[in-house]
């Protein structure tokens, strides 16, 4: 489940899911971006299993990201910061559009933005990873990568509808509606909001 980390920064206080402190989240984090070919290893096995990223994002969303008990664990504990907050709160994760963008999708809609309005502030991501994807395939390309790996790995580090709305239907599935997941799952009343 380390794959499930984000930070919330509110005032001055650090608070980080996942890890057992502050200094391994942030050491984590923190630095200058260094090419870490890792994605793309996995992406040329997922490949060679016969399988598609863009799937298997959509079923990382729709599981992993909403209903695995460690994501809704992470899920109360940022809502419960929100609550508790004086101020404003950051939150963000290492590419701020997967857990970020289910967090962001969870609170956005706790406070009655429309879900098309949720989907398109998703999808708006894509703007700020641009430099970053480019950079990657580049990299990608310069190691001799096939086109195929980098088509796929494009899926993996884009925010792609699909994704967002594999979330939604498997919370709307299990729960009837965010509202529900929300007050059933992560335990927040109409109150509190």
């Amino acid at each position: 489940h380390d794959n499930y980390v984000f930070n919330v920064i509110m005032g001055d206080k650090n608070y980080y899911s996942g890890y057992e402190n502050a200094e391994t989240s942030s050491e984590y984090y923190s630095g200058e971006e260094k090419f870490d070919k890792s994605y793309l290893d996995s992406v040329q096995d997922i490949i060679q299993q016969g399988e598609k990223v863009s799937e298997l994002m959509e079923d990382y969303y729709a599981n992993n990201l909403v209903m695995d008990s460690f994501a809704i664990e992470n899920q109360k504990k940022l809502f419960e910061i929100l609550l508790n907050s004086d101020g404003a709160v950051l939150f963000h994760c290492a590419h701020g559009k997967d857990r970020t963008g289910i967090a962001s999708m969870l609170v956005l809609n706790a406070l009655g933005v429309e879900k098309s309005e949720i989907i398109a502030d998703y999808l708006r991501s894509q703007q700020g990873l641009e430099k970053y994807i480019e950079d990657y395939t580049q990299n990608a390309k310069s190691l001799g990568y096939s086109e195929e790996v980098i088509s796929q790995l494009l899926d993996f580090l884009s925010v792609r509808e699909g994704y967002i709305l594999a979330a939604y239907s498997a919370i709307e599935k299990e729960c009837g509606s965010v509202e529900n997941y929300i007050r059933d799952y992560l335990g927040i009343t109409d109150e509190q909001i």
